[in-house]
């Protein structure tokens, strides 16, 4: 290690400050726009202090007239989950811009520390562990640091021109690594929009050669969707007659006449109007024309076992699989009590109705499972292709159809009725399938190349950590022959020894 002796010297925090540490103030969010502007975690947690982190509170004017924020005030989260708690930092936008709420705490420094170098401290892995080991809280609680364990942080404290040497490399580096994340950002959006117009590229018959196109090339016939819908609808109709005649036979009712297939619904057709023209071959159809059954989970709350029959929720598919390793379970009974409607099965497609809505997700195995109300559960009929069917779900087409029925206020529902009405573009057969190999193809490669983001990106955080810990052990900046100046009179043992202590001894502290 770089030999630090009379140039850094390993001070408590709170032998730094100008003034006490302070908690801030929590007060109800007014519910307009008027009221006292008052920072969220969101604004510590990113370090954004704009507008968008600010909200309009009721707080009395005169009991927080010492929590202002200023410029070079440094703050704390004295509470959060595990991983943000102890999150640290600087305030460097104009004067009583807003105050801050009582989960953060406030630090002023005196003026032997530079702001910029504490908060690059509070932030490097070093002090990020210090949190985390004193932060107190039960099980499942949101862990917390009290004012005693920040006051007592050990600092590697430099002569005041060191510090400014680290903190202008710190800065000059941690540009350049934005400056990737920045364009790492820029990429991911652009793999996002990709997806987007790959599915709208889909849904307009632009992704792969139109069946009519081909027909007409190689001098053959081929069925339109128009023809195959037809055969869908006729198909259904049957399906549900020889189920309903079962039933009444089993009853020993069997029929005398035809009445009892006047109880037959039929799916209503999709509204069409304002919407585009499809290619020749294509038509539009409603979510329950292609269906066999649309439905959702069982609506009274299941009882829950440690064991058995996976229990979906929307957390389980948010990320477009079904997601069978963190999950709830049922019994077996009332899994073989469901309608069998509400027992996925492959080839199945789920699609969220609350909240996260439209969230759509292709069933591809045979495991058992069942979900939870807010999912919907789509039985495509035969001639209708589910790995089609579940992209067309996907696209932004069809989620603004489903925004625009969506009701509810703070939660989000797209009801069922409304979701076997939404209009779906409905190509020939042999095209669904095509286009489905083309979108996954796709996909594939796109999948590929948000990993490698998502890699450079956890590769750019832990540069950013790497940065902040040489740092404070010395190696970032050559250190200078200068003297230390004397900042405190109480000082730690481990900094009495004039050296730079190593990790394990202040974790120790």
């Amino acid at each position: 290690m770089t030999d630090l002796t009379g140039i850094w010297r390993t001070l408590p925090l709170g032998s730094l400050l100008r003034e006490p540490l302070r908690n801030g103030h929590s007060a109800k969010a007014s519910g307009s726009k008027h009221g006292l502007p008052t920072l969220t975690l969101t604004a510590v947690t990113n370090g954004d202090f704009s507008d968008s982190n600010i909200k309009q509170t009721v707080a009395e004017p005169n009991k927080v007239r010492q929590l202002w924020i200023q410029p070079g005030d440094i703050f704390i989260q004295r509470s959060n989950t595990p991983a943000l708690v102890g999150t640290a930092r600087l305030y460097r936008g104009a004067p009583n811009l807003a105050i801050f709420p009582d989960l953060l705490i406030r630090v002023r420094l005196n003026d032997d520390a530079d702001p910029r170098y504490v908060e690059a401290f509070l932030q490097s892995p070093i002090a990020r562990a210090y949190f985390t080991k004193r932060a107190q809280g039960i099980a499942g609680s949101m862990p917390k640091i009290d004012q005693a364990a920040i006051e007592a942080l050990p600092i590697p404290l430099a002569t005041k021109p060191e510090q400014l040497r680290v903190v202008e490399e710190i800065e000059k580096q941690l540009t350049r690594i934005e400056a990737g994340v920045a364009a790492l950002k820029r990429v991911q959006a652009n793999l996002k929009r990709y997806r987007a117009s790959v599915l709208k590229a889909a849904c307009e018959g632009h992704l792969v050669p139109p069946e009519a196109e081909l027909a007409r090339r190689e001098s053959r016939d081929y069925e339109p969707a128009s023809v195959l819908l037809q055969r869908i609808l006729k198909e259904r109709r049957r399906h549900w007659e020889a189920s309903e005649l079962a039933k009444l036979k089993a009853k020993g009712k069997p029929p005398t006449d035809d009445r009892w297939k006047a109880r037959y619904r039929t799916p209503e057709e999709p509204n069409t109007a304002g919407l585009p023209e499809l290619p020749a071959g294509w038509c539009w159809s409603a979510v329950e024309q292609l269906c066999e059954s649309v439905t959702d989970g069982d609506h009274q709350p299941p009882p829950q076992v440690e064991n058995g029959i996976p229990f979906l929720v929307i957390g389980n598919i948010r990320d477009g699989t079904v997601n069978l390793e963190d999950c709830r379970f049922v019994s077996e009974e009332y899994f073989r009590a469901l309608d069998p409607a509400r027992s996925p099965r492959r080839g199945d497609v789920l699609y969220s109705v609350t909240g996260s809505f439209g969230l759509t997700v292709l069933v591809e195995d045979d495991t058992h499972f069942c979900v939870q109300r807010h999912i919907a559960i789509l039985r495509p009929s035969p001639g209708v292709a589910a790995r089609y069917l579940v992209r067309a779900l996907s696209s932004n087409a069809v989620f603004r159809a489903a925004s625009a029925i969506a009701t509810g206020t703070a939660q989000k529902t797209v009801p069922l009725t409304g979701l076997r009405r939404l209009a779906v573009p409905l190509p020939p057969g042999t095209e669904q399938q095509r286009i489905a190999d083309e979108i996954d193809r796709r996909f594939t490669l796109l999948g590929a190349l948000e990993k490698s983001v998502s890699a450079n990106q956890r590769r750019a955080n832990g540069l950013r950590q790497s940065l902040l810990g040489a740092a404070f052990e010395g190696k970032l900046v050559p250190p200078a022959s200068l003297p230390f100046a004397s900042v405190a009179s109480a000082t730690p043992d481990v900094a009495k020894r004039g050296k730079r202590p190593t990790a394990a001894e202040l974790s120790d502290v």
